[in-house]
């Protein structure tokens, strides 16, 4: 059937197929490529989201504390109902932005780390509510034991595991840019041996 054209016309069909396979390991490369920085795009916006929901969290929670001292150290009653509705308000504030962290979590390792966070988040408000009810009895030297020897150490550990989820994150997204960085020199890899072939 080949033997029907001229030498020139099975060169010139021979450098169109080249061309047509060459086109087409482009375009797969190309849209190989713009597949994976699009992936690597929303990995990093989702960490970016992330640090800042998980910053505000720590925060709040850091700001939460100072109140807390100071209601249970102060003795005025005054301070005690100045900063009560402002905790309440900023606990709903930090449990909104936890709820909004679970949703980002996408592996089994974040979500673990949330649940830690979550229980060192409870200890904290149980020992912070036992504080408040000693401090309202009246035993200002028990609720300041309470605020010492309790309430102090389940914030670090709070703050402890919400430092852990934002370094897990991090090291996620370390773990996702190198896959890319992979996945990308497999690309170029396959582009240089279908060229070498053609």
């Amino acid at each position: 059937y080949m033997k029907q054209f001229s030498i020139g016309a099975r060169l010139w069909l021979a450098i169109g197929i080249s061309a047509l396979v060459m086109l087409a390991m482009f375009a797969s490369v190309a849209v190989r490529s713009a597949r994976l920085t699009a992936q690597s795009q929303a990995a990093d916006e989702r960490l970016a989201r992330i640090t800042l929901v998980a910053a505000r969290w720590s925060g709040l929670t850091e700001t939460n504390v100072q109140r807390v001292i100071a209601t249970t150290m102060g003795s005025d009653a005054q301070v005690a109902q100045h900063f009560g509705p402002a905790v309440k308000a900023t606990s709903a504030t930090i449990s909104e932005l936890q709820k909004e962290l679970e949703a980002l979590a996408a592996s089994d390792e974040e979500k673990a780390q949330l649940a830690r966070v979550a229980a060192a988040r409870k200890a904290y408000l149980d020992a912070r509510e036992a504080t408040a009810a000693l401090r309202a009895k009246g035993e200002a030297d028990a609720a300041q034991q309470q605020l010492d020897g309790v309430v102090l150490p389940a914030v670090k550990a709070y703050l402890d595991e919400q430092k852990a989820f934002v370094d897990l994150q991090v090291q996620v997204a370390d773990r996702h840019r190198q896959a890319m960085a992979e996945a990308r020199s497999r690309s170029l890899v396959f582009a240089g041996l279908t060229l070498a072939l053609v």
